[in-house]
């Protein structure tokens, strides 16, 4: 009792965290900067969600693969869906064909554990993975959660940056949507429009790109940031 009424009186109140995400601010470190962008690990994440809106719609299914020594260990993948109480709207569906009820799927306190779990302190890649983080951290803050910590990279605004380092963001999107990228890498594109399908895209594209920068001299995380 004495120590939350000092707390309160110097104005720094404990946040009383979820446990998974106590235990991921306890084992996150950043990566060594001078290490070689090849031999690094990163987790590639997708959502597919109820919408477009970040103040009303919600995750729907969450995907995430591996990538260590430029390759994608098959066996260690994570996917999930969310239940929720909410509609989904037409336009989400005519995209990702989804569904959402409320007895399909874990609790979005579940698939938060799961993800903190799995994303340890690897770097996350993701095609707009703006939107995907905005996501997941809005369901990790709704479930006694908090923001993500680890370095994040957008494979649309490397390629950009490829193409021309100077000004990518002269560049038109358009050319640098996830299905143009993978057409012009040759990358076949299955299971599109599904949350741990696009991830596995995301990652074959990822690794290309890497390839690409590594031939430009650009070889470690360092020189990439």
């Amino acid at each position: 009792m004495i120590w939350n009424g000092l707390k309160n009186f110097f104005g720094q109140p404990q946040k009383d965290w979820a446990t998974w995400y106590q235990e991921y601010q306890k084992t996150y470190k950043l990566p060594d900067k001078n290490v070689s962008l090849s031999t690094l690990s990163y987790v590639v994440v997708d959502t597919e969600t109820t919408g477009l809106d970040l103040k009303t719609d919600q995750i729907i299914t969450l995907g995430a693969v591996r990538i260590q020594n430029q390759e994608i260990p098959v066996h260690d993948v994570l996917s999930c869906s969310i239940r929720q109480n909410i509609f989904h709207k037409q336009d989400a569906v005519s995209i990702h064909g989804l569904v959402q009820t409320e007895k399909k799927g874990v609790t979005g306190d579940e698939a938060m554990s799961t993800f903190f779990s799995y994303i340890h302190s690897d770097i996350i890649i993701g095609h707009h993975i703006g939107f995907d983080v905005k996501m997941i951290e809005k369901t990790s803050v709704m479930n006694g959660g908090g923001t993500i910590k680890n370095l994040i990279f957008d494979t649309s605004i490397m390629a950009k940056r490829l193409d021309n380092p100077m000004s990518p963001e002269s560049l038109d999107g358009k050319n640098y949507s996830l299905d143009v990228l993978c057409k012009r890498f040759n990358i076949v594109t299955k299971d599109r429009h599904t949350a741990l399908g696009d991830a596995f895209l995301t990652a074959l594209l990822f690794i290309k790109l890497i390839h690409l920068f590594e031939k430009k001299g650009i070889k470690t995380l360092k020189q990439l940031l």
